[in-house]
């Protein structure tokens, strides 16, 4: 009669080492990236109280900003979403869904606006003062507003109307045409913001005709 080897000790000893591991490796993380946290804000306070003539602003802002960055790319993940499922049902879960993404470059630029911030405040910038004298609006900055009124109120009709499908090429055409008169008005104001709405729009009533 040949003994009987048991195998199954080993390999459960080598899953709770491993799962030990990640454990620790995760707490690690967040140890480190709350240090960073506090000792950021603190390089900044301190870059800030001496007029931005230290140096280590990037780094301090980095540090300051990662954790509060990825903070926000999830809750915009998360919102978008929570969005696309409640206006096209289910077809928003899917892998192949890009409202998810969207949500990752909103939180993205949100970062980005919220860093410079940071960074601009430690090293004591100021913004340009505005003109005194007022600057007329030129008339692509003009077409370029009513263009992106026009492709809101369309949006609306495309969300809560009736005639759903018989807007949606109009409502595309305007605009990209809002779109095109924003970035070729903006040197001025009104048209990087119309540029930035329409093509929002834009995008936004693709994901709902996808």
């Amino acid at each position: 009669m040949q003994p009987t080897m048991n195998v199954s000790g080993p390999t459960v000893s080598t899953s709770v080492e491993m799962a030990n591991w990640g454990v620790i490796l995760l707490g690690l993380t967040v140890v480190l990236i709350l240090t960073g946290l506090v000792l950021g804000y603190m390089a900044l306070g301190d870059i800030r109280r001496e007029r931005g003539r230290l140096g280590g602003a990037a780094m301090a802002t980095v540090a300051a900003g990662l954790l509060p960055s990825l903070m926000i790319c999830g809750v915009c993940v998360v919102l978008m979403t929570l969005l696309g499922s409640a206006l096209v049902g289910s077809a928003a879960r899917r892998p192949e869904n890009v409202w998810g993404l969207v949500g990752l470059v909103v939180g993205m630029v949100l970062s980005f606006l919220m860093l410079r911030s940071m960074y601009r405040g430690a090293k004591g910038w100021e913004p340009v003062a505005a003109a005194t004298v007022p600057v007329e609006r030129s008339g692509m900055a003009t077409a370029a507003l009513v263009l992106t009124i026009l492709g809101g109120a369309l949006l609306l009709v495309v969300l809560i109307g009736r005639w759903r499908s018989d807007f949606v090429p109009l409502s595309l055409g305007v605009h990209v045409a809002g779109l095109i008169c924003g970035v070729l008005s903006r040197s001025e104001p009104t048209g990087r913001w119309c540029a930035w709405l329409s093509g929002g729009m834009f995008v936004l009533l693709l994901l709902l005709t996808a």
